[in-house]
This record gives structure tokens, C-alpha cells and sequence, in this order.
């Protein structure tokens, strides 16, 4: 089978790489049913009701890659996602928290559908700033969420809350932790706690190609073993995905999936073109020396009203065009 070329449409696509070798139990794809629900006609029209009622400023609904990867999530299966910036990947940790969230509450409304009343998501982020972006971005969903940092371990531990229980006792359908906070003994007590296993629906890698970049004994190993505990340490039944843009097809793709422990043929490669239009870059130098003071050529592309980022080759310059622009 030929390796996986970049393609401008989202497929699902089965890709025969190396399996993980770890001491656990099969894939959830090997001892659930073979039917799945969420991924044909009736679930995405379900899951379409959903969105329209639950999130109604989404008003075009899913794109077409947020509703494979969201049905299959859902449907408990595995799903390496890539996507460029911005085409919604936050969708695979946003959307099965509001419908579990949704059908729970009124199963009168979807009669056979089953969904958990309590249900978590364990994402693991690299950095505190994203985590804490990302629990910003499910506020404004009306999902509730928590951010493990160090930062709001020691702001509980303050208010005398028993954070490790909060989390055991599913109060937050989305938990950001750090591959660092995975292995320490508070995380080994969290996942054994019978609510915390009934009620995790799935695990994701948010930023996965850092586990082929950070994942090094000299700078962030723990990102090697981020699939390791998805799969030694969390119920075989859960969906688990990993959401990047950055990666090509090839060595790099193959590493991440191993690491993750996807199986041959039973998880799905959703890749999307990474093509921005609305991008563009301009180099042009400045006509004057750069111990000058005055950035005269940047003020057309900032008068402009769009983002801007500007690169220099020193602090001192960086400096200097921030005092001129202030």
C-alpha cells in the first residue's frame, strides 16, 4: 500500500502501521460491536438536531471533518486527525461532552441512544497556555472544564478543595493535563476510581506531532509514553485521538501512531489539506539601518486592520519596533 499523500478533502483512510507494544487489554475496536450508530444517516442527523439546539451560534453546523471525526469518537473509535489551524478540530472534545450531555438530560428525546451523565475527556495538552485557552473556549460552550497545572493544583490546595476528587468524581467533562502530571501517583489513584472508568468516554493528544518532536530524554520524554497510559492505564472501550496539523505523511506520521498505539486497521487517518489562502507572506527589507527608530514601511500592512506578526533578528530591534509602534 502506498504511503498517505496530503489530500485538499477529508477521507477516512486505513493505514497498516506498526502497533504498540503494550501489556493491556485488545483495542476497543476488537471486543465492541461491530454496528456502530453515530457514524451513518440517523446519528449525524441526531447529532445534527444536537448541534443546531445546543449550539446554535454554530449555525452551518459540522464541516465535513468534524462530523467524521466527531461520529466516530462517539462511536468509540480511534482517529488521528489532521487538520490545518482553524478548521475545528476542538470539535472532538466539544461535541461528544454537549450530546452525552444533552441526551442524558432528556432521553425522552432520543429513545435507544445511550449516552453517560457524567461524561469525561482526558485531553493532554502541552503547555499550561493552551490548556487554560482551551477551558476558556469550553466555558463559552457551557461545558464545564479543568485545567491540571501546577498553577490551579496550588490555587485548590489554597481553598482546601480536594481537586483528585473532583476530577474522580467527573465534575469536569473535559480535564487538560500535561504529559508530566500523567505518572504522577495522583493520576494512578484517579484512573482506578470506579465513577472516573464508568464515565470516560475518551483520551486525546492535542498538538500530537510533539510527541515525535518534544518526546526526548533531553527535553520532554514523558511525551513518549502519553499512548502508554491511554492504553495500559484507561478502559480499552474509550475512543482514543490525536488532533495536529503539522505533520507529513511518512516517518513522523508512523511514530506518532505507534506511540498512541494505534492498530493495523482499526483506527481511522483523517487528513485535510493544510493550504491557507487567507495566509500570505511578504518579505521586503527595511531601507534603513536597523539602529534607526522609525519603521515607516510597516505601518501600510498594519493600517490594514489584519493580524501581523513581525519577525527580527534581535531583541534590541524587537524593542525598538515596539516603542515605535506604542
Amino acid at each position: 500500500m502506498r504511503r498517505a499523500r496530503i489530500r485538499s478533502h477529508f477521507s477516512s483512510i486505513i493505514y497498516p502501521y506498526e502497533p504498540i507494544s503494550l501489556q493491556s487489554t485488545p483495542s476497543s475496536l476488537e471486543i465492541m460491536p461491530e454496528t456502530r450508530f453515530w457514524k451513518f444517516s440517523e446519528g449525524h442527523r441526531v447529532l445534527a438536531k444536537i448541534i443546531k439546539k445546543c449550539i446554535p451560534k454554530w449555525t452551518d453546523g459540522l464541516r465535513d471533518g468534524q462530523y467524521k471525526a466527531v461520529t466516530r469518537i462517539l462511536d468509540g473509535e480511534d482517529v488521528f486527525w489532521v487538520a490545518a489551524t482553524g478548521e475545528g478540530k476542538s470539535a472532538a472534545f466539544q461535541v461528544p461532552a454537549i450530546v452525552h450531555d444533552e441526551i442524558s438530560k432528556n432521553p425522552d428525546l432520543y429513545p435507544g441512544i445511550s449516552a453517560k451523565k457524567d461524561a469525561v475527556t482526558l485531553l493532554v495538552t502541552p503547555t499550561k497556555g493552551l490548556a487554560e485557552n482551551i477551558v476558556d473556549e469550553l466555558a463559552a460552550l457551557g461545558i464545564s472544564a479543568f485545567a491540571y497545572t501546577h498553577a490551579n493544583i496550588t490555587a485548590a490546595s489554597l481553598e482546601k478543595r480536594d481537586l483528585d476528587l473532583e476530577v474522580k468524581d467527573c465534575m469536569y467533562s473535559v480535564v487538560c493535563v500535561n504529559p508530566e502530571h500523567l505518572w504522577r501517583p495522583e493520576w494512578s489513584k484517579i484512573v482506578v476510581f470506579p465513577k472516573f472508568r464508568e464515565n470516560i468516554i475518551s483520551a486525546g493528544a492535542e498538538e500530537a506531532h510533539l510527541i515525535d518532536e518534544w518526546g526526548n530524554k533531553d527535553f520532554r520524554p514523558n511525551f513518549q509514553y502519553i499512548g502508554t497510559f491511554f492504553r495500559s492505564k484507561l478502559p480499552s472501550t474509550i475512543s482514543v485521538f490525536a488532533l495536529l496539523a503539522t505533520v507529513e505523511p511518512g516517518t513522523s506520521t508512523s511514530i506518532i501512531c505507534k506511540n498512541l498505539g494505534f492498530k493495523e486497521h482499526f483506527f481511522h487517518l483523517l487528513r485535510g489539506s493544510n493550504e491557507r489562502p487567507n495566509t500570505h507572506f511578504i518579505v521586503e527589507p527595511l531601507m534603513h539601518g536597523v539602529d534607526g527608530d522609525i519603521f515607516h514601511q510597516l505601518l501600510p500592512y498594519l493600517s490594514t486592520g489584519q493580524k501581523t506578526i513581525i519577525h527580527c533578528k534581535t531583541l534590541e530591534t524587537v524593542y525598538c519596533i515596539y516603542v515605535y509602534l506604542m
